[in-house]
C-alpha cells in the first residue's frame, strides 16, 4: 500500500464509506491526470497575487 492509498483509505474511512477496488482506481487515474499539476499549486507563492475585488461567487468577474 502506498502512500496515496493511505491517504485515501484512511479519509473515506474516517467518513465511514471504506474504499472499494474501483474507487481506488478512479482516484489514482485522476492523481495520473492531474497530480502533477496540484502539487505544483501547492507550492506556489500566491503571496503577491491580488484578491479579486468585491469577490461575489454568483456573478462572473466584472472588468477590471
Amino acid at each position: 500500500m502506498d502512500t496515496l492509498e493511505q491517504y485515501v483509505r484512511a479519509g473515506l474511512e474516517l467518513a465511514g464509506d471504506p474504499p472499494s477496488d474501483t474507487d481506488l482506481a478512479v482516484i489514482r487515474a485522476a492523481d495520473a491526470a492531474y497530480g502533477a499539476a496540484m502539487r505544483a499549486l501547492d507550492t506556489l507563492d500566491l503571496t503577491d497575487v491580488a484578491a479579486e475585488p468585491d469577490l461575489d461567487p454568483s456573478r462572473p468577474p466584472r472588468p477590471l
